[in-house]
């Protein structure tokens, strides 16, 4: 019998050290998973599944209003600085700029971004102006308002009487991007409602 209980302990040797090494790369699975918890942004713990985030575009972005717990967020606060930004240069610069549409017919200037803002800063932007789905908004009813409806609607209605090349070529591609973008911004006013309607007469290659 001691034979045969020698022979089998030889026989299930490798068997049990298979078990061990199992049960060893268990646990270092385990402690990896603990380690890899880390504090998210407001803070507090999270394991690595949870912060995962699953991917999206920008136009999937909530229409909503960003919740509470956002609200003090590095972004949301970077978010509603460059509305700020936003609207001092629209206050400041549009008088002129209604000015020279008046007095050329045609927009000569660098100023597009401005007056047709997307999610995306325009490469050549002076202050990297950008809106948001939740600060888009906001635009209306800003210090700035009028004088961006006065300058989209003169641009308007001198495409109405001379055509979309009364924008240089370059700009078309923003007015592409402007129009799909605001035609999915929620409450607009009907004046800017008017004024996509009328952009939209014309094909914008993006």
């Amino acid at each position: 019998r001691a034979v045969m209980f020698a022979k089998m302990r030889q026989r299930t040797a490798p068997f049990r050290r298979g078990a061990g090494a199992l049960a060893a790369c268990a646990g270092a699975i385990a402690s990896a998973a603990r380690s890899c918890a880390g504090p998210n942004r407001d803070g507090v713990a999270v394991s690595a599944e949870m912060t995962k985030s699953p991917s999206r575009s920008p136009t999937s972005e909530s229409t909503r209003s960003a919740p509470a717990s956002d609200l003090g967020s590095p972004g949301h606060l970077r978010n509603q600085e460059m509305l700020a930004t936003l609207v001092n240069q629209q206050k400041t610069r549009f008088p002129e700029i209604l000015e020279e549409l008046r007095r050329e017919g045609r927009k000569t200037g660098h100023w597009i971004w401005w007056a047709c803002p997307t999610e995306l800063p325009g490469a050549c932007d002076p202050i990297g102006s950008y809106v948001t789905k939740d600060t888009a908004s906001q635009l209306f009813g800003s210090e700035s308002e009028d004088e961006w409806r006065q300058v989209l609607e003169t641009l308007a209605g001198l495409m109405d009487d001379r055509g979309k090349s009364v924008l240089p070529r370059i700009d078309h591609g923003r007015i592409y991007y402007f129009l799909e973008f605001w035609e999915g911004v929620p409450d607009k006013p009907q004046w800017m409602e008017v004024v996509l309607e009328r952009f939209n007469r014309f094909d914008w290659d993006p």
